[in-house]
């Protein structure tokens, strides 16, 4: 059993903008176990701060429950499970959802805390979904913890839980639907060699390249807006105003691109383009974090015309690929991307649910 768990001091998000993480005191509810019957089984539910679980407890469920559902190869060893949970949240404010039966834990989810007062479940490399042993598969136990999750979320003043998982799993999207959250985005992965990556540019008098960080924030941000406003993507949309000015505040923090191979788009003093790198999803690969064109300048090349500029530098700085993200549902990007030759990699779906006003 857990035990007596005394009261936490259990982390929040406040001002995005100045980007200062507030810390609340708990009320009992966090604090409390909570027991359930579920079946023949009596299992017992508490939240601790990531920093204060056995890391090797669960890095040996996960593990387990990967291996078993064939998500993960069998050659994947204990340690590196661990290291991947202490490189990811060791600095972290996150907290996890412990399930336990008769002592032993069969079920958690990892609770992180993402930039614009959002929880995420089970981030990155934990693809998702709560992870239960296999002796409660057949159980609600997966439903009831993401319920719990809902619950802890509203007691600490977060109104919004997001979860993402690769479309192709063996978790059905009506677990999430049943529980009150809907489908916000479907996000391709693609990918393709610079080397092959064979992009027509445009040469125009209009507009001019510059370096992203030399652009000014706010002609950035007001044209960033514009563009997504304008465009079909879901996970904009989904986004209240104020979150989406934190997405773009991290995105943008010059302290997390590529300086060099990021640039913009300007006509005389308005930023009218951006095409921003960060060098993630692998090695000697850049990716494409965000591209836009502002609405009254779209359709006249201006994306390629960026892309083919950043696929120089790149290639300047030993790059081998260019991967990006994009919304199944976003047409015009869709068109774009296969107009290049970009090559699919996989599919992931989101699904979220809001504290309504």
């Amino acid at each position: 059993m857990l035990g007596v768990i005394s009261f936490l001091e259990i982390p929040t998000l406040n001002d995005h903008i100045e980007k200062q993480v507030r810390k609340v005191r708990h009320s009992a509810l966090h604090a409390d176990l909570s027991d359930f019957l579920e079946g023949d089984l009596m299992i017992e539910l508490g939240i601790l701060r990531i920093h204060e679980v056995d890391m090797d407890e669960i890095s040996f469920l996960t593990m387990d429950v990967k291996m078993s559902a064939g998500e993960w190869n069998e050659d994947v060893e204990l340690e590196r499970v661990r290291q991947a949970f202490l490189r990811n949240f060791e600095d972290t404010e996150d907290s996890v959802l412990l399930a336990r039966q008769d002592g032993k834990l069969i079920g958690l989810i990892v609770i992180h805390f993402d930039h614009d007062d959002t929880i995420e479940l089970n981030p990155w490399f934990l693809g998702g979904h709560p992870i239960v042993h296999k002796k409660a598969s057949e159980t609600q136990l997966d439903s009831r913890m993401i319920q719990r999750v809902k619950e802890y979320a509203v007691s600490v003043g977060v109104a919004r839980v997001n979860v993402h998982f690769m479309k192709e799993g063996s978790h059905p999207p009506k677990l999430y639907e049943d529980l009150g959250m809907a489908l916000f985005e479907e996000v391709t992965h693609l990918r393709a060699d610079l080397s092959d990556l064979e992009i027509t540019s445009v040469s125009s008098t209009e507009v001019d390249i510059v370096p992203l960080h030399k652009a000014p924030m706010k002609g950035l941000y007001d044209c960033w807006y514009a563009s997504f406003q304008s465009g079909q993507d879901r996970s904009f949309f989904a986004r209240s105003q104020e979150q989406n000015r934190a997405h773009f505040d991290e995105s943008f923090d010059k302290e997390e691109y590529d300086t060099q191979a990021s640039v913009a788009l300007k006509s005389g003093k308005l930023v009218v383009g951006f095409a921003l790198i960060k060098h993630t999803h692998g090695e000697k690969n850049g990716h494409l974090w965000e591209l836009g064109v502002h609405p009254d300048f779209k359709r006249r090349g201006y994306a390629k015309l960026m892309l083919a500029d950043v696929k120089e530098k790149l290639l300047q700085k030993g790059m081998i690929t260019l991967s990006l993200n994009y919304d199944r549902s976003n047409e015009p990007a869709v068109n774009l991307y296969r107009s290049l030759n970009f090559k699919e990699e996989w599919t992931q779906v989101g699904y979220t649910w809001m504290l309504e006003a």
